[in-house]
C-alpha cells in the first residue's frame, strides 16, 4: 500500500479522491507546494483505499436475552485450584499466548506518556505495563515451582498505537524487559481509521496529515494477521489466547484460572465477568444475540433492562464485561481467517466527538465547540458470535479498576493498596494500622499474585504502614 501511495500519479489521485467523493482533498492539495504534494498523497492513499467498504454498525430487531446463570462456571474455592493447576500445566507446555491492549494515550491523565506507562502513584513508581511484566513473569516462576523445572514464560503480544509504537520498545529496553526474554516479546500497532465530518469527508490534522484515531480492539484481528502473529502463535503450537486491557492494573495478562477453566470446560471462548450490584454502573453486559454470545453496551440499555432482576434479586443483566477473554487459538484463527477473506466484516461503531482539526481552506485550525468530529472503531465482541462454546467465570470485583481519568488513577492506586493491605492482615493474622495519606501499601507481584505464599516474606517482621515489597 505504502508503495502504491509513493508511486501515486497526480491523475491517478485526483480520479480517486473523486471516486471516494473525496474532492476537497484534491483541492487542498493543489495549494501546497510541491515537496509537500507526495507526503500529503503518502499520508491520505491508504484512509481512501480504506474507505471501500465501511460497515456501519446498526441497531436491528434481533432477539436480546439475558446470559443464562447455566452458562456460568462454577469458581469455588476447589473449582479455582483445579483450574489453576490445569492453566499451570498448559502454561508449562508453552501452550499460552497473552495479547495487551495498551494503545491508550495518557492524556486524560494529564500527562504525555502512554496510559499503561504512566506513573499510578505507587510508592514503587511503578506504572501498568510494568505490573503486567512482573504478573506474566511471577504465573511463570508459579508454574516453575510447581514442577521443578526451566520454563519459558507465555509469549506476550504488547499492541500499540500509531502516537506510542516507538515508545513501548525503547521502554522495555531500558528496563532489560523486566526480566523477560525479550525473543518472547513483541510490540504490534494497531491500525488507524480516518476521522470525517458529519458530510463524511476526511478531516486535515495538518496540512500534510489526515485526523485519524485508532480502528478500535475489533482491528486486531487484521493487524495480528498482517504483521505475523497468527502464524507466529500458529508455530508455536499455542491452543488458548487471552486478551486483556492495559489499563486495568488489578487483572492479569495470563490468569490460570481463567487459562486452566478454558482447558477443562473445552470453550472456545471463556469469559471473566464481573456481576453487577448497581444497575446504573456504567460498562456493557454479556447477553444472547439471537442464541449467539454478544455485548449489550450500557448506552443501549433502557432504564428498565439495567434494573430487572432475578427471583432471588439479582439483576438479570447483570454480567459485567470488564474486557477479560481465553480464545482456543482454534477459534482465533478461525476469525482471522474469515475476516481476511471477507466472509465476515465488523462493523463499525461510530461515536461524534469534539475534537480540533486543521482547515486547508482557511489554513487555519479549528477549536469546535460542539460535537462534529466522526470516529469510528471496531470492537472485538462483534466476533463472538463465531463462538459454539462460550461461557462465563465471575471475577471478584477486586480484580476491576480500570483507568479512565485522574481521578480513576488515584482509585486504582487505593485499590492495590485496599487489596495488599488485606493479604498482610491475612496472612499475619492481625491488624496492620493504615499510615496518614492512606495509599501506602504495595506488594510486587514477583512476590505474589493474590496473595499466596506471603509467609515467608513477611516471616519475623514488624511491620508499619507504609509498606513496599
Amino acid at each position: 500500500m505504502e508503495q502504491i501511495a509513493k508511486d501515486m500519479s497526480e491523475n491517478t489521485f485526483q480520479k480517486l479522491t473523486h471516486e471516494k467523493n473525496q474532492k476537497h482533498l484534491y483541492s487542498h492539495y493543489k495549494t501546497l507546494p510541491d515537496e509537500e504534494r507526495k507526503l500529503f498523497i503518502k499520508n491520505i492513499s491508504q484512509y481512501l483505499f480504506a474507505q471501500t467498504e465501511l460497515a456501519v454498525y446498526e441497531k436491528t430487531d434481533e432477539t436480546i436475552t439475558p446470559f443464562s446463570p447455566e452458562s456460568n462456571i462454577p469458581l469455588g474455592r476447589k473449582e479455582k485450584e483445579v483450574f489453576r493447576n490445569t492453566g499451570l500445566e498448559e502454561i508449562k507446555n508453552g501452550k499460552v499466548a497473552a495479547i495487551t491492549f495498551a494503545g491508550g494515550s495518557g492524556t486524560r491523565l494529564g500527562g504525555t506518556l502512554p496510559k499503561a506507562m504512566t506513573d499510578m502513584g505507587l510508592p514503587s513508581k511503578k506504572c501498568v505495563i510494568q505490573l503486567m511484566a512482573e504478573k506474566l513473569l511471577r504465573v511463570t516462576m508459579d508454574a516453575e515451582r510447581k514442577y521443578g523445572e526451566n520454563i519459558e514464560h507465555p509469549l506476550w503480544v504488547v499492541t500499540t498505537s500509531e502516537k506510542t509504537k516507538e515508545i513501548f520498545p525503547g521502554f522495555f529496553e531500558e528496563n532489560s524487559y523486566f526480566g523477560l526474554d525479550r525473543k518472547r516479546v513483541f510490540f504490534v500497532c494497531q491500525t488507524s481509521i480516518a476521522c470525517y465530518d458529519l458530510d463524511g469527508k476526511i478531516l486535515l490534522r495538518s496540512p500534510t496529515e489526515p485526523l485519524t484515531t485508532p480502528n478500535g480492539n475489533g482491528s486486531l484481528y487484521d493487524y495480528l494477521g498482517q504483521n505475523g502473529i497468527v502464524r507466529l502463535l500458529s508455530e508455536n503450537n499455542i491452543r488458548h489466547v487471552q486478551i486483556t486491557n492495559s489499563d486495568n492494573p488489578l487483572t492479569f495478562p495470563v490468569d490460570p484460572v481463567l487459562v486452566g477453566a478454558a482447558e477443562r470446560e473445552d470453550t472456545d471462548l471463556c469469559i471473566k465477568a464481573l456481576e453487577k450490584t448497581d444497575p446504573n454502573e456504567k460498562v456493557g453486559v454479556f447477553v444472547r444475540r439471537n442464541n449467539a454470545v454478544g455485548i449489550l453496551e450500557y448506552s443501549d440499555m433502557v432504564q428498565e433492562e439495567k434494573e430487572r432482576r432475578g427471583g432471588n434479586g439479582e439483576l438479570l443483566f447483570g454480567c459485567a464485561n470488564i474486557n477479560v477473554f481465553c480464545f482456543s487459538f482454534a477459534l482465533f484463527k478461525k476469525i482471522c481467517d474469515r475476516i481476511e477473506s471477507g466472509e465476515v466484516s465488523l462493523p463499525y461503531h461510530v461515536a461524534i466527538k469534539k475534537e480540533k482539526y486543521y482547515d486547508p481552506v482557511s489554513g487555519e485550525e479549528v477549536v469546535p465547540e460542539t460535537e462534529c468530529v466522526v470516529k469510528m472503531e471496531r470492537f472485538i465482541f462483534d466476533s463472538f458470535f463465531m463462538a459454539q462454546n462460550a461461557k462465563i467465570i465471575l471475577a471478584d470485583r477486586c480484580e476491576f479498576c480500570p483507568i479512565k481519568d485522574r481521578d480513576a488513577l488515584k482509585k486504582a492506586c487505593c485499590e492495590i493498596h485496599r487489596l495488599h493491605h488485606g493479604w498482610i492482615e491475612k496472612t499475619l493474622k492481625k491488624e496492620l494500622p493504615v499510615a496518614a495519606g492512606g495509599c501506602t501499601c504495595e506488594i510486587s507481584p514477583l512476590l505474589t499474585l493474590q496473595g499466596d505464599g506471603l509467609e515467608e516474606h513477611l516471616a519475623g517482621k514488624d511491620l508499619h504502614c507504609p509498606v513496599h515489597l
